[in-house]
């Protein structure tokens, strides 16, 4: 209930935290590239989506590494994340779907 609580009227930095805490499986406070995968294929397994092509989930999320691991270690930590989503709208979409600016 707390969850969807915070996604309906959280605010925007709540969400972020929100959906940053949903991809870190592990909880230790980065995001791995396993990690962001499984929670997308699992999203686009729920919602029908197709996963080929550019849709892939590897690829989908390669690409958002691409973009907002700025220290290209391999992971996404959670400043990271929050900045990426509040400051690139694509990746916000994608990632915090929820999240309106």
């Amino acid at each position: 209930m707390c969850a969807i609580d915070v996604t309906l009227n959280g605010s925007p930095t709540e969400k972020l935290e929100w959906a940053f805490n949903m991809y870190d499986i592990d909880a230790d406070n980065r995001i791995s590239m396993k990690e962001m995968t499984q929670v997308i294929d699992s999203m686009y397994d729920l919602l029908g989506k197709e996963k080929k092509g550019e849709f892939a989930p590897k690829k989908r999320v390669q690409q958002i590494f691409d973009r907002i691991d700025t220290n290209k270690d391999k992971y996404v930590s959670r400043d990271e994340f929050l900045k990426g989503c509040q400051n690139d709208e694509q990746i916000r979409i994608m990632l915090a779907p929820t999240l309106t600016k």
